[in-house]
Formats: C-alpha cells, sequence, structure tokens
C-alpha cells in the first residue's frame, strides 16, 4: 500500500464513501488529511496501481433497472471447468465464487428480466447439476468499508442503502451518454469531471447537475473507489445464510439490521427468496451476509458472532460458506 499508511487508509476510507460532486472533488478530502489536492491525487494514482484500490470510478445500483439472482450449483468436479467458463462468459454474471460446501459454486447474475435466470436454470437441469436460484428480495447493506474498518471508520458511517427496490425511471438520452462515458472507470485528477464532460459534450456545471440528478434517483449510488479486501488484508471470506422461513420479510430486515450494526465486516446483506431448485431438500435460507476476516480464527469467530445475534440457540438455522476461490468479480454497468 503505497504513501504513510495512516493517510493512505484515511484517503481510501473518503473515497470508500464517495467524493462530492464538484468541480475539484478531492479538495475537501484533501484539506481534512492536512495535505494537498495534488498529493491526494497523486497517493489515488498509487493505490490503484498497487491494487489497493480495485476499481475507481462510477458505482451504480441495479435495483431500479434489473433485477438481482444469485445461484448455488453442485458441480462435479469434472465439470467444474467447463461450467465456470460458460458462467464466466456471460456479461451479466457479475461475481462467480468457489465455496466450502456441497453446493460449491455461487455466483450473481443481474438481468433486466426473469427469463435468462430461467434458461440458465434449464441448462442446469439438463446437465445434472444440482442448484438453487435466489431472487434479491431487500437489500439491507451492499458494499464493505475495508479501509474505513482500518481507519477506525465503521461502515455504520456510509450512507445506508435503500431497502426496497425502486421502479425504473426512464433515462434522458444525455443521462445514457454521461452513464456511458463513466462505464470504463475514471483517471483521478483534481478536475475530476472536466475529461467526462468533454466526452459527453457538456460543460462541467452541467454535467455536475445530471450527475446530482442520477444521484438522487438512486441510480448512481457514489463517485468513489472499490478497496480490494486481499491487498487490505482481508483474506479469509464466507457467505453466510440464515433461516428465516416464515418470518415476515420487515422483521427478516429489522434483525438484520440489528445484527450487522457495528460490525463493518459484514457486508453484501440480502434477503433472498428461492425462486428455482433441483435439490433433494428444498432450500431454507433466505438471508444472506458475506463477511469479511484477516485470518480464518476471526472469520470464525465472527461467523460464530454473527449467528449467534441472528439466529441464537439454533445452529441448525445458520450455514456458512468458506471462498476458496475468486473467478469473476466486476461491477454492474447501467448501459
Amino acid at each position: 500500500m503505497p504513501g504513510e499508511p495512516d493517510i493512505t487508509r484515511r484517503l481510501a476510507a473518503a473515497l470508500e464513501a464517495g467524493l462530492p460532486l464538484s468541480q475539484e472533488p478531492f479538495r475537501d478530502i484533501a484539506e481534512s488529511l492536512g495535505v494537498s489536492q495534488d498529493f491526494a491525487v497523486s497517493l489515488t494514482e498509487g493505490m490503484l496501481r498497487s491494487g489497493y484500490i480495485r476499481r475507481f470510478g462510477a458505482f451504480w445500483d441495479r435495483s431500479p433497472l434489473c433485477r438481482g439472482y444469485l445461484f448455488g450449483a453442485a458441480v462435479a468436479p469434472e465439470k467444474l471447468e467447463r461450467t465456470v467458463r460458460r458462467i464466466n462468459g456471460m456479461a451479466a454474471v457479475t461475481h462467480n465464487y468457489l465455496r466450502q460446501h456441497s453446493l460449491n459454486l455461487w455466483f450473481t447474475a443481474i438481468f433486466r428480466d426473469a427469463s435468462p435466470a430461467l434458461r440458465l436454470s434449464e441448462w442446469f437441469r439438463r446437465s445434472g447439476t444440482p442448484f438453487v436460484a435466489l431472487e434479491s428480495v431487500r437489500r439491507i447493506r451492499l458494499r464493505p468499508s475495508f479501509a474505513g474498518e482500518a481507519a477506525g471508520e465503521g461502515a455504520d458511517s456510509l450512507p445506508p442503502c435503500s431497502a426496497t427496490p425502486r421502479p425504473a425511471a426512464p433515462l434522458g438520452g444525455i443521462q445514457k451518454k454521461i452513464a456511458a462515458c463513466l462505464c470504463c472507470g475514471m483517471k483521478p485528477a483534481i478536475r475530476l469531471f472536466s475529461g467526462i464532460a468533454r466526452l459527453a459534450g457538456l460543460d462541467e456545471p452541467e454535467l455536475l447537475r445530471n450527475l446530482a440528478e442520477l444521484r438522487n434517483s438512486g441510480l448512481l449510488r457514489r463517485i468513489g473507489a472499490s478497496v480490494s479486501h486481499t491487498a487490505a488484508g482481508y483474506v479469509s471470506n464466507s457467505l453466510a445464510a440464515y433461516d428465516f422461513t416464515g418470518a415476515p420479510e420487515n422483521d427478516i430486515v429489522m434483525n438484520a439490521q440489528a445484527a450487522i450494526q457495528g460490525r463493518p465486516w459484514a457486508s453484501h446483506c440480502y434477503v433472498r427468496k428461492a425462486i428455482l431448485s433441483d435439490l433433494e431438500e428444498p432450500w431454507r435460507f433466505n438471508l444472506f451476509v458475506m463477511i469479511h476476516a484477516r485470518e480464518e480464527s476471526e472469520l470464525a469467530e465472527r461467523e460464530k458472532s454473527l449467528a449467534a445475534s441472528l439466529v441464537p440457540r439454533s445452529p441448525d438455522r445458520a450455514v456458512t460458506m468458506r471462498t476458496l476461490r475468486e473467478y469473476k468479480k466486476t461491477s454492474f454497468r447501467p448501459y
């Protein structure tokens, strides 16, 4: 990680939270750190080169436009390589992992309607691969705060995610053009938005007004950075699932919000419902949380702690699936 460690972590934490939509968005952050804008921009570039920052640019909310799905599949070892190639070749698939569970392959996909999910499920059936397909119902927390935790700033200091999907609002032609210009990432700069404005054929104030509208609509979550969890030292991770069968959705959300409060290492918290399955037993788990840690022993403690908060005295209502290998990790692009 380049630069002085504390300054680097604090800058990365600010970038995780998101930059202001202004002509010189690094100004306020640089002043709060007691450094120059040039230094803040240079340090951000260094974090990108080193891999500490995985991506710098616009981060979008897919919920007004698309549906999110999580698939778990029990792929035989001799079929794994071929299956991974097929799954990773789908542009709609954003994340794909090998996990320690009988359903060993877990991946997320974003579709504009349910038809591709149905076709993918049918492909699993024809190939004789047991699977479960789950649709996202409520999002409780999305991004982690890897740099924020290291800098003493928890995920609860981040702007809250919307828990309920919003109806899609049609974008005007200029906003579609802006979204397309932002999809390939951004280069850190003092005048961060000047190049995007030129590409979109706008002046900076007009671009910033449109970006503010996109953010207010909920489609644009933030302009900032995604910190690599492995580069930040979070090399032990697991997908945890909890059984709240029959519980009202709002009760599940309230329980989850209370459990992850003050736990910045818990991310990607969703209520999901199984819509298709080819398993011997029904899939019972409908609350999912990613858990991150620096080592296996810490991960085990965090898994145990979260389960005790969510499903006390009911260990059979919790399952954890350790991450064994990352096959794909990309960001959603609206256009």
